[in-house]
C-alpha cells in the first residue's frame, strides 16, 4: 500500500503560492514590456514615414518653383548676349515695340532670370490672355492664348495677330494694340513681367521684325512651343 506524500508545511505553501505569483508578474509585465516596445517600434515607423512624406513634399513643391539644371545653363548661356542689348534705350511702358526695342525686352528676360536678387515664381501655371481684334468696328477674331512661364514671373507666348486693333487682357489688365488695315495677318512675341504688388510690363512685337535684326537675341531659356528661326521666321 502506497503512502500518501508528507504534507507540505507551511511556509513552503506560502513559499509556493508567492513564486506562482512572482511567475505570472514577471510574465505579464514581459508581455506588457513587448506591448509598450512593439508600441514605440509602430511610432517610430510612422514618424519616420511622415519625415520622409514631408521631404518629398517638398522636392515636389520647389519643383514648381526652382528651374532645372538644364535652365539655368540655358539662362546662362543667354546672359552674356543679353547683357550688350540690354544697354540700348528701352521704355518699359510701351507696349508696341519694332524689332530692336523686341531685341532688348527679350535680353531684359534674359537679365532677370540670370538675377539672384529676384525670387522664383511658380512655373507649373500659366498665364491666360485673351485676345479680340476689331475691324471697321466689327469683332473679326476672339481667342485665349495661354503664355508659358519662363521663370521668375516672366511669361511669354507667339501668337498671330489680325489687321485692326486688338485688345489684350490678363486678369485685370487690358492694353490695346493697332496694326495696319492694309496688312496681313503675322506671327507676334507677347512677354509679360508681372511681379507680385507692382506694374505688370507687357510688351508686342512681331516676329519678322525681330529676325530681321543684325543680331537677333534668341535666347537659350525660350519654351519649347516658342521656336525662332532666323531662316524660316
Amino acid at each position: 500500500m502506497i503512502s500518501p506524500p508528507p504534507a507540505l508545511p507551511p511556509w513552503r505553501k506560502a513559499a509556493c503560492r508567492t513564486l506562482v505569483v512572482c511567475t505570472v508578474l514577471f510574465t505579464l509585465q514581459a508581455h506588457g514590456q513587448s506591448d509598450l516596445a512593439q508600441d514605440r517600434d509602430e511610432k517610430d515607423v510612422a514618424r519616420l514615414l511622415s519625415l520622409i512624406s514631408r521631404h518629398y513634399e517638398k522636392l515636389e513643391e520647389s519643383k514648381k518653383t526652382q528651374p532645372s539644371e538644364e535652365e539655368l545653363a540655358a539662362r546662362g548661356a543667354a546672359k552674356q548676349d543679353a547683357a550688350k542689348l540690354a544697354t540700348i534705350p528701352f521704355s518699359a511702358d510701351k507696349v508696341r515695340l519694332n524689332g530692336s526695342e523686341g531685341n532688348t525686352a527679350l535680353a531684359h528676360m534674359t537679365q532677370r532670370l540670370s538675377d539672384q536678387s529676384i525670387p522664383e515664381s511658380r512655373r507649373d501655371l500659366t498665364v491666360i490672355c485673351s485676345i479680340k481684334t476689331h475691324l471697321f468696328g466689327t469683332l473679326i477674331a476672339s481667342e485665349n492664348r495661354s503664355l508659358a512661364p519662363a521663370g521668375k514671373n516672366q511669361y511669354i507666348a507667339r501668337i498671330r495677330l489680325q489687321p485692326g486693333k486688338s485688345t489684350l487682357r490678363v486678369g485685370d489688365d487690358l492694353w490695346e494694340v493697332s496694326l495696319p488695315q492694309d496688312m496681313n495677318a503675322a506671327d507676334y512675341l507677347i512677354t509679360l513681367y508681372a511681379p507680385p504688388d507692382q506694374e505688370p510690363e507687357f510688351h508686342v512685337f512681331s516676329v519678322a521684325d525681330l529676325l530681321g535684326e543684325e543680331k537677333p537675341h534668341i535666347p537659350a531659356w525660350l519654351p519649347p512651343g516658342i521656336k525662332l528661326n532666323p531662316s524660316t521666321g
